[in-house]
């Protein structure tokens, strides 16, 4: 049985004999974990998607006018983002939409030495409520 698992999408495997028949989606996702932990994201992904539906697994499409409607200088907008994803170029065209690219927007990509300019960026933005975005990458 686990020769069948080493394949490249072991979640997607058929299992031998009568046990196709007889596992359920959720114990199909039990014995991959068992034999294949790398591939368990995967496997939860299609349950998800087979059993309550692909709206689930989809992400949201990003509104940031609503976004910024909902947003003040005391709730602040964070975004939390996975690799490769940077929503940068769209807020820089919604400061150049909303007319406060030049005077309210500024961005800053975190790294070393950074912190100073950051902080002081943050303690001005609070003051003047600007929009700002501070980017810490790790990959």
């Amino acid at each position: 049985m686990y020769i069948r698992y080493t394949s490249e999408e072991a979640e997607k495997t058929s299992l031998p004999g009568t046990i196709e028949s007889l596992i359920t989606d959720f114990g199909r996702m039990l014995i991959v974990r068992c034999l294949r932990p790398d591939r368990i994201a995967h496997c939860v992904l299609n349950f998800v998607t087979h059993n309550i539906g692909s709206k689930f697994v989809e992400p949201p499409i990003l509104q940031l006018n609503t976004i910024l409607e909902d947003s003040n200088k005391r709730s602040p907008l964070i975004f939390i983002l996975s690799p490769g994803v940077d929503p940068a170029p769209k807020l820089q065209q919604l400061a150049e939409d909303k007319m406060m690219a030049q005077s309210r927007y500024y961005t800053l990509s975190l790294g070393q030495g950074q912190a100073p300019r950051a902080r002081k960026l943050l303690e001005a933005g609070i003051k003047k409520v600007d929009e700002q975005i501070l980017k810490e990458e790790r990959y």
